[in-house]
């Protein structure tokens, strides 16, 4: 993925969580980006999923912090990939 960018949300979140669950989402963050989406979802740390129930040509997915820590949700299109929300609770945020 060369073209990335980060919702308000997202940057506000990622400011407001503990720096131990921030810095392993700063890593994880960085391995997503450094993946194809299938070789993300086949990725055992990552887990990278779609989030069902989206439509409109734009796929939402989410990938693990750590299995424990929560998710990162993010939105894909057209190569481009936005983070959107940063949830550090199961499901949270999710729709």
């Amino acid at each position: 993925i060369n073209n990335y960018k980060y919702s308000n949300k997202f940057k506000e979140r990622i400011l407001n969580i503990p720096k131990s669950i921030r810095a392993k989402s700063i890593e994880q963050i960085a391995k997503r980006l450094s993946l194809t989406r299938e070789e993300a979802s086949k990725n055992e740390s990552l887990n990278d999923e779609p989030i069902r129930g989206i439509s409109g040509g734009i796929s939402k997915r989410r990938f693990y912090i750590t299995k424990s820590q929560g998710r990162i949700h993010y939105f894909l299109d057209n190569n481009v990939l936005l983070f959107d929300s940063l949830n550090i609770q199961h499901d949270e945020d999710l729709n």
